[in-house]
């Protein structure tokens, strides 16, 4: 992972960073844990965060690599 606040390339699942825009720490750290599994509210309750505030986040990041559910995020971020 980068420095605090610097953006995190996507992998591609080639081992290539993807020409997709790349992810805060914050938000690569999320990502992870919805490859690994986790619920919603298992995520936000990790992260110290409102279901509503991890909502907010997801859908920014959605938006960030074109896909529209949790599955594809984490899909894109697994090797």
């Amino acid at each position: 992972m980068g420095d605090a606040g610097r953006p995190v390339p996507i992998s591609d699942g080639t081992g290539l960073v993807s020409r997709v825009p790349s992810l805060t720490e914050r938000q690569t750290k999320i990502v992870e844990m919805i490859a690994a599994g986790y619920t919603d509210k298992q995520l936000a309750g990790r992260l110290g965060m409102s279901p509503g505030t991890l909502r907010a986040h997801l859908d920014r990041m959605f938006r960030a690599v074109a896909v529209h559910t949790r599955a594809a995020l984490g899909a894109r971020w697994l090797p």
